[in-house]
């Protein structure tokens, strides 16, 4: 299994989802990541084999993300309300985040090996001070979700 890790790095949230894909290029059926569902509340995330899609609060902007491995069982985050906890089949060795329309958004995240059994953890947070929708300047906005998505091994 991989070593702990963590990379951070912003998304474009494009018609109010973004998501993680592990892009396989032996994959045979397993679909692209865009034909995955959108969940509604109160789960706001869809998880299958090597696909990870989440329903942002907002339509159109830039989220920060943090992609982490750790050891720890299961992630203690305060601040943070948690969308789910899931168990992930990985299907390569790495995840990546990605943009509805956008595509790769150049945040990837090793994972070790492939079809290994992991659980991830989905958390959301509006950052202190951040603006509301509403008042952000024009153009996209910026920082009014973080999200965390946090994937430990299987015990």
């Amino acid at each position: 299994m991989s070593t702990p890790g963590r990379v951070s790095g912003k998304v474009s949230v494009e018609n109010s989802q973004f998501g993680l894909w592990e892009d396989d290029p032996f994959d045979e059926g397993g679909g692209p990541w865009m034909a995955l569902e959108i969940a509604d509340h109160p789960s706001f995330a869809t998880v299958d084999e090597g696909r990870v899609k989440v329903r942002s609060l907002h339509k159109d902007h830039y989220a920060s993300v943090t992609l982490e491995y750790g050891q720890d069982a299961l992630a203690t985050a305060h601040g943070w309300e948690m969308i789910g906890a899931y168990r992930y089949v990985t299907r390569g060795a790495a995840v990546e985040l990605w943009s509805l329309f956008s595509g790769p958004a150049g945040v990837e995240l090793e994972l070790g090996e492939p079809q290994s059994a992991l659980w991830l953890q989905i958390f959301r947070r509006r950052p202190k001070g951040a603006l509301s929708f509403e008042e952000s300047p024009l153009g996209v906005p910026e920082d009014l979700e973080e999200y965390w998505f946090y994937f430990s091994p299987c015990r």
